[in-house]
């Protein structure tokens, strides 16, 4: 709500919509389509429930790689998080890594699947930020493999992305930073609101009228 008033002109009060053309987040689980596995075990209903209940895990050990690929993505940063059941065979040094379409590595980072998922909550379950990366060709390749000190099980459920901003460098489009859009739109508002008052000292004018 944007109000204005001054000393022998009529107060006024008006309301600014502002839209955030950001995408929402995308989550691909273990069971849908763009998840793919090697050596993992698959269960479906597990005492302890995941992200849509199923998950699959990698027993201390073994070998093998799960992937989650997303795809038919607007250039910019993209927050990629995951979720997991903690659990204290877990491994505490399950290796994520991030790549784009051509395999280049994007970002990596090992995480404690002893401990719980904590830096956010979203659709029933708890998620943990892995890194934020740099998409500039539509494509991004989340993999997870067997623990490099065969610590504990290895566990692959749902994994999470969301755009939060623009590359570095490139101009702001129609799916640009939200936060940053906001204040284009609110600068654009207060703009016009002060066109209007120019208005008013020259012609008297309600600046209300016609905004």
């Amino acid at each position: 709500t944007v109000t204005a008033s001054a000393t022998g002109f009529t107060g006024g009060t008006d309301t600014l919509d502002v839209t955030d053309d950001e995408p929402p987040p995308q989550i691909i689980d273990d069971g849908d389509w763009y998840f793919s596995q090697t050596g993992f075990e698959h269960l479906t209903n597990p005492s302890l429930a995941g992200y849509e209940t199923d998950w699959h895990r990698l027993q201390a050990g073994g070998t093998g790689e799960a992937s989650w690929t997303f795809s038919n993505l607007d250039d910019g940063q993209y927050l990629v998080s995951a979720t997991w059941r903690e659990k204290s065979n877990r491994a505490s040094d399950a290796p994520f890594v991030i790549e784009d379409s051509t395999g280049g590595e994007l970002a990596a980072v090992a995480v404690n699947q002893q401990l719980a998922p904590d830096d956010r909550t979203e659709a029933g379950s708890a998620w943990k930020d892995l890194a934020t990366v740099s998409v500039s060709d539509g494509m991004l390749v989340v993999k997870l493999s067997e623990s490099d000190n065969a610590s504990g099980q290895v566990i692959a459920d749902a994994v999470r992305i969301v755009r939060v901003g623009a590359l570095a460098g490139s101009s702001l489009s129609g799916s640009a930073d939200a936060a940053f859009a906001s204040e284009e739109l609110l600068d654009d508002a207060f703009d016009e609101l002060a066109e209007d008052w120019q208005v008013v000292l020259s012609d008297d004018e309600d600046p209300f009228g016609e905004f």
